[in-house]
């Protein structure tokens, strides 16, 4: 026993000369630990088996058709016409016989309301110089002309208003009068094509027919016109 205190001592002065703290392995972060047996891991796949590719693309939009027309026919217009024509007189029973004359459109000025409809006002007359008498047939209309083919000169034109037939005597000396005026309802139509021989002005043709409704009777003038209009 008297050995055993010494040895126990000597024990005890090698367990405190011992270091207190344990040394712990560091790990990577990046490691990944081993999976336990037997647990699936899944691998590439084989050959010819079916694998997802990217999705298809999204189908591009359609293209956008931009209506096109050319830079005349813009804001307003403006312009006059010369030609001839025939014109004639009616009733319920019996009708005049057609006479040759000259055709004036005095102006035709207008608002441009989309690029293939024209809004406008138009101030036409037909003449026939007779002998001994003169004829005149007046037109004051208001007319809607339309472009039916996308950017096209084909015309088609309609308006009311109002008319004035004067008749006149070629006698013109002094203290000489003799004439008659009469005014009624009118209705013009008219059909035409016109080119576009600068940036804004259209030289073009038209075919006119006029028929204006009196208390006792009719007229009526078809006139083929050669049309100025600037746009």
């Amino acid at each position: 026993m008297r050995y055993l205190a010494p040895a126990a001592a000597f024990l005890l002065a090698l367990t405190l000369m011992v270091p207190a703290h344990a040394q712990v392995e560091e790990v990577p972060p990046d490691a990944v630990p081993a999976p336990p047996p037997g647990t699936y891991q899944p691998g590439p796949p084989p050959p010819g088996a079916y694998q997802p590719g990217p999705p298809p693309a999204a189908p591009a939009p359609p293209p956008i058709r931009l209506t096109r027309y050319s830079r005349y026919r813009t804001s307003w217009y403006i312009g006059f016409a010369l030609g001839g024509g025939g014109g004639w007189a009616s009733d319920d029973t019996s009708s005049t016989k057609s006479e040759g004359g000259v055709s004036l459109t005095l102006l035709r000025v207008g608002w441009v309301a989309r690029p293939w409809m024209l809004l406008g006002f138009e101030a036409s007359a037909w003449r026939h110089d007779g002998d001994p008498y003169w004829v005149q047939f007046n037109h004051y209309d208001l007319m809607a002309t339309f472009f039916p083919i996308h950017d096209n000169g084909f015309l088609l034109k309609g308006g009311l208003g109002a008319g004035v037939a004067v008749i006149g005597d070629q006698d013109t000396s002094i203290g000489h009068i003799e004439g008659r005026t009469d005014a009624g309802l009118d209705l013009r139509l008219g059909v035409g094509y016109e080119w576009q021989l600068l940036s804004a002005f259209n030289l073009g043709v038209e075919c006119a027919y006029s028929l204006t409704a009196y208390e006792e009777g009719r007229t009526h003038d078809a006139t083929v016109q050669l049309t100025f209009t600037w746009y």
